[in-house]
């Protein structure tokens, strides 16, 4: 017994040895910091990568609609403690999310200068991108929380005793506004060269805004702030946008990157299924579609890619007049044999039937 303990232990001494050096042997290769910011492709990769997590940063009603009366509880049921107002220090909402986006974007920025372009208006077309990504998510720290840090430079140390504090909500717009100022004198084009891609009028657009919530909501006084913000919609005009004859076309993914279109995010089948209209879309097995009479015009999901939590609300239905072309766009009604209402589905994200469901 004692002789089989032994080699036993033998054998296992043995083995945990070969793993320890096996989890000794140096890497082959080995990504950091340090030695990943070389050149122009790699600065064009973390751009990819930041686009993606803009997407999840902004894919979402968390910031918006949620805590508006846009929105109602849909057929589910189930939405956030932001939409029924119940906010406290438990379940209130913290800006990681954003940080997390403004830390990779001030990686570009800090980095992107230093490294050698063949082309220089690509170097510059990619720091105006992050110019204003950046302007775009401490407008929405504005919008959401009025005072907040401003952090300029991407987080590389586990030092808490840099931890910023909040500033006032004027200084965060004047750096919004810097920000964007800095971004159109290093756009190359005016133009829309990829719609995939922030440009020129998608900063504009941006500038316009920040402009006209500096006079209404921070209230600047500067009616300067309005003349400029026109300017900005006025130069967007020119660079070849224009409104559809059909306003379905705008959200019909065979007329992707309509004319309307100034920024897009991108969103394929098989590569990113968690869009944010999936929240007020009927499914067939959560919600009522099986009773409806219409279920056919209905653009619901067979099983759990939607989920109705949300739904239009009555307010924001009332808001249409009967005459109004959007108004079928926008919402439709699942109604029943007797002609009652069973749920308020959105009708702009349609997606596309595939051979087990529809995707949006």
């Amino acid at each position: 017994m004692n002789l089989k303990r032994f080699i036993y232990l033998g054998a296992l001494a043995l083995s945990l040895s070969a793993c320890e050096s096996q989890l000794e042997i140096d890497p082959i290769s080995d990504i950091s910091n340090a030695n990943y910011w070389q050149s122009s492709s790699d600065v064009e990769g973390y751009l990819t990568g930041t686009y993606s997590n803009f997407r999840s940063l902004i894919d979402r009603v968390t910031y918006g609609e949620d805590r508006g009366d846009a929105l109602q509880p849909g057929s589910r049921g189930g939405v956030s403690r932001a939409h029924t107002q119940r906010l406290d220090n438990e379940n209130g909402y913290d800006w990681k999310v954003i940080f997390t986006n403004l830390h990779h974007v001030n990686m570009i920025i800090k980095n992107t200068p230093a490294i050698s372009f063949s082309d220089q208006n690509a170097k510059n077309r990619i720091l105006a991108q992050a110019y204003t990504m950046r302007a775009h998510d401490y407008m929405l720290l504005l919008q959401m929380w009025g005072d907040a840090p401003i952090v300029l430079n991407p987080t590389e140390t586990a030092d808490k005793s840099t931890k910023p504090s909040r500033q006032p909500k004027e200084a965060v717009m004047a750096q919004v506004l810097s920000d964007l100022e800095t971004a159109l004198s290093l756009f190359p084009q005016s133009s829309i060269p990829n719609k995939y891609r922030i440009s020129r009028p998608s900063a504009l657009m941006l500038k316009a805004e920040a402009l006209a919530w500096n006079y209404t909501v921070l209230k600047s006084g500067d009616k300067q702030n309005l003349t400029d913000a026109i300017a900005c919609l006025d130069e967007v005009e020119q660079c070849g946008v224009k409104l559809v004859d059909n306003y379905a076309d705008i959200f019909d993914v065979s007329h992707r990157l309509n004319s309307e279109i100034i920024f897009a995010i991108y969103v394929r089948f098989g590569e990113y299924d968690s869009m944010y209209a999936l929240n007020f879309t009927e499914s067939a097995v959560q919600g009522q579609v099986g009773s409806a009479v219409n279920k056919d015009q209905i653009p619901y999901s067979n099983g759990n890619i939607a989920a109705p939590y949300y739904a239009p609300s009555a307010k924001i239905k009332a808001a249409f007049t009967s005459a109004d072309k959007r108004k079928p766009v926008c919402f439709i009604e699942g109604v029943n044999a007797a002609g009652k209402v069973l749920f308020t589905c959105q009708n702009k994200f349609r997606g596309t039937p595939y051979e087990k469901d529809r995707y949006y």
